[in-house]
């Protein structure tokens, strides 16, 4: 338990960490459902607000929205607002958790305040682990993605490349396939362990997937738009290959680096139960406390679920809150 000094206590209903979608639908959903009263001493922090969406150049698959993922996510806040305290609004980092006091846990910001809360919905995210090959930035939504279902149409039969070995690379990979001229799978060791053997098996039934093993994305060639790419293979051949895209899919990285004292998966990920209610390391739930979105989520990961996951958790808050109250 961290020590903090009684001035700076805030005294909270509720504090949702995060600022993506599952954040704002749990702030949304939360503003409309409570009472006034517990809306003034409810909080949304949040470091940066927007999360992976902002990264995304055309968003075209959530329902009854069609632009980019940065007009997407200035349309959240607008709808945060109208549903949320703005002053309850925190542009802040939590440095540090305690969760060790039923309905007493502590939050901490980097400003040095402490919030003291009956609840909590955990909703920080994660973000792609990325390649560290020269020129990764100015290529990144101009030839480099992260998301197929999101970016694939935009390479409708043209040629692209996926990079990654496991179940991620692959349903990329079998994704595209059905959009793209051809797809490259590069992976960087000779078998694919980690990969369902259906999943495996519908990606080399694929005439237009061209696998390829033991070898190493190095560099990136174009002008403002991708062009081409530069692989290194094992036994030092070099080879450039004409792609108008590259996808990296070598997995996620979730944003739990404060709440690993608390139970998370085998890859980092908060394990949560069908109430998207969290479990401390002795798995007992941490009553009040919930989870949503990409850092509870390692499967899905689509803005949509993260939307509902947010919307799932307030819902069962308020119903843990009315029991709690009466």
């Amino acid at each position: 338990m961290f020590i903090v000094e009684t001035q700076k206590i805030i005294k909270a209903e509720l504090v949702i960490i995060g600022g993506g979608i599952a954040a704002s639908s749990a702030a949304v959903y939360y503003g409309r459902g409570a009472s006034d009263d517990k809306k003034k001493q409810s909080y949304l922090i949040t470091g940066m607000f927007g999360g992976q969406i902002t990264q995304t150049n055309s968003l075209e698959n959530y329902l009854g929205f069609k632009g980019t993922g940065m007009e997407f996510s200035d349309l959240i806040y607008k709808q945060v607002e109208e549903n949320f305290i703005n002053s309850n609004i925190i542009h802040d980092m939590v440095t540090e958790v305690d969760f060790s006091k039923e309905n007493q846990y502590l939050i901490k910001l980097s400003n040095g305040n402490v919030y003291k809360s009956r609840s909590v919905i955990i909703a920080t995210g994660a973000h792609h682990r990325d390649l560290k090959i020269p020129l990764i930035e100015k290529y990144r939504d101009r030839g480099i993605y992260y998301c197929a279902v999101c970016d694939g149409s935009l390479f409708k039969n043209k040629q692209v490349m996926v990079i990654g070995g496991g179940n991620s690379a692959f349903t990329e990979a079998l994704y595209l396939s059905n959009i793209c001229e051809k797809v490259y799978l590069v992976h960087r060791g000779e078998d694919f362990p980690r990969v369902e053997s259906l999943l495996k098996e519908q990606v080399f039934a694929k005439k237009n997937i061209h696998i390829i093993k033991n070898a190493n994305l190095k560099e990136l060639k174009g002008d403002s738009l991708l062009k081409s790419v530069v692989i290194h293979y094992k036994n030092n051949f070099q080879e450039e290959i004409q792609v108008s895209a590259v996808f990296i899919a070598i997995g996620f990285i979730p944003n739990t680096r404060i709440f690993e004292n608390y139970i998370l998966t085998q890859d980092g990920y908060i394990f949560i139960n069908e109430n998207q209610e969290v479990f401390d390391k002795n798995k007992k739930i941490l009553k009040g406390i919930y989870s949503a979105g990409d850092v509870d989520d390692s499967k899905y990961r689509q803005g949509i679920t993260a939307a509902a996951e947010g919307c799932k958790a307030v819902l069962n808050l308020l119903k843990y809150l009315r029991t709690i109250d009466n």
